[in-house]
This record gives C-alpha cells, structure tokens and sequence, in this order.
C-alpha cells in the first residue's frame, strides 16, 4: 500500500510538473526556438522514462514480486522491490536487471536494487 501510494504521489507530481512545462513553452511567444526545442526534448524525455518505470514495475510484478518501485534519472535505476517471504536470490537480481536493461537505457552498473519485506 505504502508503494502505491508513493508510486501516485510520484507520477502525479511528473504529470503536474509535465503539464506546467508544457504551459510555459505553449504560451510564451518570447523564447527562442532553441528553449522551445529543449523544453520539448525535455519533456518527451521525462515521458520515455515515466513510461519506462511503468514498464519495469509491471514487468517484475509479474515475475511473481509483491510489488516495485522503480526510478530512472540520470542515467541510473534505482529500484526497490517488495518481497513475501525469502530474500531475494541472485538469480532473481539477475532477472530484475534484465528487465532494466531490456526496458531502458540504463547499464547494469547503474541498477540499484533494494528489496524490502
């Protein structure tokens, strides 16, 4: 419950901030095209990875995990993962970070995954 609840906390903030950016860029006939092109980049990059995190977190739920958290920035996953039972075994690392991999950008030195109980 408590990841839920963050999980939306989270994703609404990056829909608000989202939505702020793009109101600034839409009603500004000030800026210049190049801070038009990177308001956009920015926020197209901000997309990719909100979609991303949304990827990885379904992709380990069904994996059999309780639950996932992921974040991507920077360059970085950083993951926390919910666990019923036994800790989490090498091979099941193994298999998170393949779903990182496979779903972003990230090498696997950047995954950071945590698990909790």
């Amino acid at each position: 419950v408590f990841l839920t609840t963050l999980i939306i906390f989270i994703e609404s903030r990056v829909n608000i901030e989202g939505f702020s950016l793009f109101l600034s860029f839409s009603s500004s006939g000030k800026e210049q095209n190049e801070e038009k092109k990177s308001y956009a980049q920015q926020l197209t990059g901000n997309l990719e990875d909100l979609n991303a995190e949304n990827e990885i977190e379904t992709l380990v739920k069904a994996k059999g995990f309780a639950d996932c958290l992921c974040f991507l920035q920077s360059g970085r996953a950083d993951l926390t993962v919910m666990t019923s039972g036994d800790a989490l075994t090498a091979a099941q690392v193994a298999q998170i970070r393949d779903i990182v991999l496979s779903k972003s950008e990230v090498t696997a030195q950047n995954i950071t995954v945590v698990e909790v109980k």
